[in-house]
C-alpha cells in the first residue's frame, strides 16, 4: 500500500512543479524587466549629464586660472 502512496504522490508533486508560471506572470516578469531597463536608463543619462555638467565647470575653472595668471 505504501509503494502505490509513494508513487501517487510524486507524480503529483512533479506534475504541479512541470507547470510554468501562468501568463500575467510572464507579463509581469516582462513589465518589470522592462520598468528595470527604464530606470537604468534614466540613471545613466542623468550620470552623463552630470558628468557634462563637471566638464563645463572643470573648463570654466580652467580658463578663469589661466585669465587670472595672465594679469
Amino acid at each position: 500500500m505504501k509503494n502505490p502512496l509513494v508513487f501517487v504522490s510524486l507524480f503529483t508533486f512533479l506534475a504541479i512543479a512541470s507547470c510554468g508560471p501562468s501568463e500575467e506572470e510572464k507579463v509581469a516578469a516582462e513589465k518589470k524587466s522592462q520598468d528595470s531597463i527604464a530606470a537604468a536608463k534614466v540613471q545613466m543619462q542623468a550620470a552623463m549629464e552630470a558628468a557634462r555638467q563637471q566638464r563645463v565647470e572643470d573648463s570654466i575653472a580652467v580658463a578663469d586660472s589661466s585669465i587670472t595668471t595672465v594679469h
